[in-house]
């Protein structure tokens, strides 16, 4: 997770239900906790941050190496014009609009892995916009982090999952008022209430 929203109330969620977790490691890419025999990584930076995106990528897949994970799930929220704010959507594929602003030679990445299909899985790909661009026509929304998870997944063959929460890309106040905060929350849940973690 890097949006703050998300981490909040992924935090708000475990104490509520008294889900109770461990402090293990600290990484260069952030802070990771074990929940049972999960983990948990709250990253200090976010993607766009990176000029080269692979810093990013050799973190996470050590982080990955270190603990023998299965498989990656990712909460974020995007903005969006086309679909319902406050709503919670699965995709699989992302535009990367600035390729090489990451360092990266490709523009699109599709999962080959998706853990699971949900009811809220979309076929429209989501965009990547390096420096929060807002969502133009043809677009159905624009988030930061879904491709990161999506490449990590076809490189190492590992099933991954993202869950999108959707905020109000025409609310200029969305963090302030709650929309970032309502997507987040409502992602979190979303997991929770349909998967057994």
């Amino acid at each position: 997770m890097w949006d703050i929203h998300c981490k909040q109330n992924f935090i708000n969620y475990v104490n509520k239900y008294k889900i109770y977790d461990k402090n293990i490691h600290i990484s260069e890419i952030g802070f990771i906790i074990q929940i049972e025999t999960n983990y948990v990584c709250f990253m200090s930076k976010h993607p766009q941050e990176y000029n080269d995106i692979n810093v990013l990528l050799n973190g996470i897949i050590s982080v990955i190496h270190k603990f023998n994970i299965k498989n990656i799930i990712s909460f974020s929220t995007a903005g969006s014009n086309s679909y319902k704010v406050g709503s919670v959507i699965q995709f699989y594929s992302a535009i990367i609009e600035d390729p090489s602003k990451y360092k990266l030679n490709i523009n699109q990445v599709t999962s080959k892995y998706i853990l699971e299909k949900t009811n809220i899985i979309v076929n429209d790909p989501i965009t990547d916009t390096k420096g929060f661009k807002l969502v133009t026509q043809g677009q159905s929304a624009s988030g930061q982090d879904e491709f990161v998870i999506y490449l990590i997944s076809n490189k190492l063959n590992i099933p991954c999952i993202t869950f999108t929460g959707i905020s109000d890309n025409n609310n200029v106040n969305q963090y302030h008022d709650g929309g970032g905060n309502l997507a987040a929350k409502n992602a979190v849940e979303y997991f929770y209430t349909n998967f057994n973690f």
